[in-house]
């Protein structure tokens, strides 16, 4: 069986002959053209960022790993741990590893007393009219939001994302690079499976870290304007002086950033960035990378748009430009990541 967003979601997964990806989402290490369905009991649960994980021991024999949504995500949808306490017998539905091994990324369970949990936004029940799982805060538009008063002024809230239109709010996973030789070599010989970022808890950097799905806040601070995000309780600080210049600086996984306002909209420059990644495909990133990042308002002050302009030699044969945007959700918060490692 194959769900209704199937082919959309391939069609965001692939561009041109390599596959691309934001950097939480499975349809890298998992096919979501294809459906396994299980049958057993749950024998073991890791619940925490940045992913939730369990072990599925079937009615055949096997024992699968079987990889969910992160707790930030799950939590937001009203699903809680206690779905997967051990010795729960479930039916589950998911998609499978692209590697052909016993694991699966689930979409949706079936607890014992017939109610089905939806996991992953906007998918459809399999099994049940009983369904919990409640995707809306993932799927909210300006248009089921409505007309709301903004509890700030310009940028400075708390910023949501909405997965309605994955194709409008995740990077990098929807463009075809226009790499370097030395940039393509470097792709191709980068093996995802050995150089796994997306399940660990270390602090994401520039311009990788973009890509994160949850909430985040503006505020001011004293010279400076604090980017707070949900993953990793990240924290980017945006030096507005006049006479800022980091350009000796040794890189560091943020890069250093200096912001100026162009009426309302909020510019970033950020250079000296040693993170090696655009992405997990392996499109490497060097230190002579120069981030220029636009944050610019509506003006009902509901949407706030995002354009990234990379210029990096080393990377691409021109100036690469990505969009994505957030809404002002009321009520949404910025919460405690509180990731743990394996």
């Amino acid at each position: 069986m194959k769900f209704s967003l199937a082919s959309m979601l391939i069609g965001l997964a692939l561009v041109g002959s390599s596959p691309a990806v934001a950097h939480h989402s499975p349809f890298l290490y998992f096919n979501p053209a294809e459906t396994v369905f299980l049958e057993g009991e749950i024998s073991n649960l890791r619940w925490r960022n940045p992913h939730v994980y369990i072990t599925l021991d079937t009615d055949e024999g096997k024992s699968y790993n079987v990889e969910a949504n992160s707790v930030s995500i799950l939590q937001r949808m009203g699903i809680d741990k206690s779905v997967f306490a051990s010795g729960n017998r479930v039916e589950v539905a998911g998609w499978p590893s692209v590697r052909g091994v016993d694991e699966i990324f689930i979409t949706n369970l079936l607890k014992s007393d017939g109610t089905e949990v939806v996991m992953f936004p906007g998918v459809p029940a399999l099994w049940s009219e009983r369904v919990e799982g409640d995707s809306s805060r993932w799927l909210v538009t300006e248009e089921t939001l409505g007309e709301n008063d903004s509890d700030a002024e310009g940028i400075f809230h708390v910023w949501a994302t909405s997965l309605s239109d994955p194709s409008e709010v995740l990077i990098f996973d929807r463009y075809d690079f226009d790499l370097t030789e030395q940039a393509e070599k470097a792709r191709a010989e980068y093996d995802i499976f050995d150089n796994v970022t997306l399940n660990t808890c270390e602090k994401k950097g520039m311009p990788f870290l973009m890509e994160q799905p949850y909430p985040m806040q503006f505020a001011k601070s004293e010279n400076a304007i604090l980017m707070h995000m949900e993953e990793g309780d990240m924290l980017r600080v945006f030096d507005m002086s006049s006479d800022a210049d980091y350009s000796d600086k040794e890189p560091i996984p943020l890069g250093y950033s200096v912001g100026h306002w162009e009426g309302e909209t909020l510019v970033v420059t950020t250079i000296n960035s040693s993170w090696p990644l655009i992405d997990v495909t392996g499109v490497p990133s060097t230190p002579d990378a120069v981030f220029v990042e636009r944050f610019m308002p509506s003006e009902s002050g509901q949407r706030l748009d995002y354009l990234l302009t990379i210029t990096d030699p080393n990377t691409f044969n021109s100036p690469q430009e990505f969009t994505k945007y957030w809404l002002w959700v009321p009520g949404e918060k910025v919460e405690p990541f509180n990731c743990v490692s394996d």
